[in-house]
């Protein structure tokens, strides 16, 4: 017992040794080129940001499995494009790990439809077939996309991308459980809780008015979908963000240690 705990712990240490390394490490020319282009919010990354940004990409392509779904080819672009999306939510908080709970990255062609099981008891099991999903991120270790919506996210700055969005649920889960509350410093933990809980509260009542509100109305599912949209706006629509919620937008920039209304 006490030789495999030597082990674990040099195998640990190393791991950490070699994370260390990938992180300080820049990318190759041709993968700033087409991140570039699929992950085009990049550009407004400051040279310290972009930095931590392109090593959190690096170790993000070695340490991630990507699995590809239904026969559907995963290419080097769609790689990159979700690293490099996905590492934007870490540009800013160098404290961060890179999603080290993540190991698999799931992949469909296109918008796929989800079979769940469940038991009826007696030893009968009925399949539900639930909703078109065009991402998900799982609890264990996973998140599953549609190479087209990976593909739409960079498309336009619209305030929907599918990868930040699965990937803000994973960065939620790092504080020790999906609450809609990102890692931060405990002393800001309740004026994060309080300015969240009330534009949740005021995004519900909109979408009950059948108003057309600036963040997504799927927002208002819970509040962990509230925080995944909003970190949507917050990349994509920083200006129209701080005008419409100025509170919410000056928590995030100090949860994400950046000022996307500046981009």
């Amino acid at each position: 017992m006490v030789a495999g705990a030597i082990w674990i712990l040099r195998s640990s240490r190393r791991r950490r040794i070699a994370d260390r390394a990938l992180l300080s490490q820049s990318l190759d020319p041709d993968q700033r080129r087409v991140l570039d282009r699929v992950a085009p919010l990049s550009r407004f990354l400051s040279p310290d940001q972009r930095r931590r940004w392109e090593g959190a990409v690096r170790l993000f392509l070695e340490r991630k499995t990507f699995v590809p779904c239904q026969g559907v080819r995963v290419d080097n672009d769609v790689k990159l494009s979700v690293a490099g999306q996905a590492c934007l939510l870490l540009a800013g908080r160098p404290d961060l790990d890179v999603f080290p709970e993540l190991s698999t990255i799931y992949l469909h062609p296109a918008t796929y439809v989800r079979r769940d099981d469940r038991a009826l008891g007696g030893g009968a099991i009925a399949t539900d077939e639930e909703a078109a999903f065009d991402g998900e991120s799982w609890d264990h270790g996973a998140v599953v996309l549609s190479v087209r919506s990976v593909r739409w996210s960079f498309r336009d700055l619209d305030g929907f991308n599918v990868v930040i969005h699965e990937f803000a649920h994973q960065l939620d889960a790092m504080a020790g459980g999906s609450d809609g509350c990102p890692p931060m410093p405990a002393h800001r933990l309740a004026q994060w809780r309080s300015v969240l809980d009330a534009h949740y509260r005021e995004l519900c009542q909109a979408d009950d008015r059948g108003e057309d509100p600036f963040l997504d109305p799927y927002g208002a599912e819970s509040p962990v979908e509230f925080f995944a949209v909003a970190v949507e706006a917050f990349f994509e629509l920083g200006p129209e963000f701080e005008l419409e919620h100025p509170r919410l937008y000056a928590a995030m920039r100090e949860v994400f240690g950046l000022d996307t209304a500046r981009w």
